[in-house]
């Protein structure tokens, strides 16, 4: 176990006051998964994505996004090679506080991956392998997009009213090979909204965030940051624009993937992705000492597609 003493100054802190924001260029689709290779890693441009039942092309029922748009502006895949997909976890359902390993009415959500092959998540599990998304052209890229469904326990198209989430680990392989030549990190989450108000869905997407600001209470909760080879769940309050540790506890391992990284070197803190007052943020904190913290560089993210 750690103590306050154990951490400081080594531990971090984050503050959204009033800085200079720097607005990113939205680049490609938004809404998409956008992997490029960097040697074996596959890099991705984010690992929460949204997706509707419910949408104009799909119905009720089915939908074709997000879809899958290879960077390779920043790295191509090798050309002929496969964009493929690893389903894991289960089928997860929002209950209204928390995202829980039970479905109302048996409801399974199913892939029909480029070769007509369907993968299906259950709640207690998943089924029918790998899947293919594409394969790479003369320029190294990919642009599918798949069809996912949604279906009750007698295999009927339908679903209870609510929001559910699956699990994938995107990566590259050479053609008819399971092998991977690169892959990603961790799998990204797609969330869908079957029938919600989009403010409620949207209070769902929010709880699968890494870092959240509540305006109301003053109070940010980072749910993984990274310290030296240690992983903290930590809690933090705003007082004067400057945020205060209040909470802490180690974790056992890596829990999510957009990590919030502390530096020892510089005293800094990097924090991928930040919700905070309805928008998003990449912030560098800095370390002020007495386990207070404040914002010293911060860029607004560009806003993210809700395929609404």
């Amino acid at each position: 176990m750690f103590s306050k003493s154990y951490l400081s100054p080594k531990l971090l802190a984050l503050s959204v006051a009033l800085v200079t924001f720097s607005a990113h260029a939205a680049e490609e689709h938004a809404g998409d998964v956008q992997p490029w290779k960097t040697g074996s890693l596959l890099n991705l441009n984010q690992y929460i994505f949204e997706a509707d039942f419910g949408d104009l092309a799909g119905g009720l029922f089915a939908t074709d996004d997000p879809g899958y748009d290879v960077d390779t502006t920043q790295g191509a895949l090798t050309v002929g090679h496969w964009l493929r997909f690893k389903p894991v976890g289960t089928l997860k359902y929002w209950n209204g506080s928390a995202w829980i390993n039970s479905v109302p009415n048996g409801e399974r959500i199913e892939i029909k991956d480029a070769l007509d092959n369907t993968i299906t998540y259950t709640a207690s599990g998943v089924s029918g392998g790998l899947g293919v998304i594409g394969a790479a052209d003369k320029e190294g890229g990919v642009h599918e997009h798949i069809d996912m469904s949604i279906k009750d326990a007698s295999g009927t198209l339908g679903g209870k009213v609510g929001a559910y989430l699956i699990e994938l680990n995107v990566f590259e392989s050479a053609p008819n090979s399971e092998a991977p030549t690169a892959s990603s990190v961790a799998p990204i989450k797609i969330a869908f909204n079957r029938g919600l108000q989009h403010e409620v869905f949207d209070l769902a997407v929010e709880a699968l965030e890494n870092a959240m600001f509540d305006d109301k209470t003053g109070k940010l909760e980072i749910k993984d940051v990274q310290v030296g080879q240690q992983h903290y769940w930590v809690r933090l309050h705003l007082n004067n624009n400057l945020f205060e540790l209040i909470d802490f506890k180690p974790l056992t391992q890596q829990e999510h993937a957009e990590l919030a990284v502390y530096n020892f070197e510089s005293l800094t803190l990097n924090i991928p992705h930040v919700k905070a007052y309805g928008k998003n943020y990449q912030v560098t904190l800095q370390n002020m000492g007495d386990f207070k913290f404040k914002v010293t560089k911060a860029n607004e993210l560009a806003e993210e597609v809700h395929n609404h």
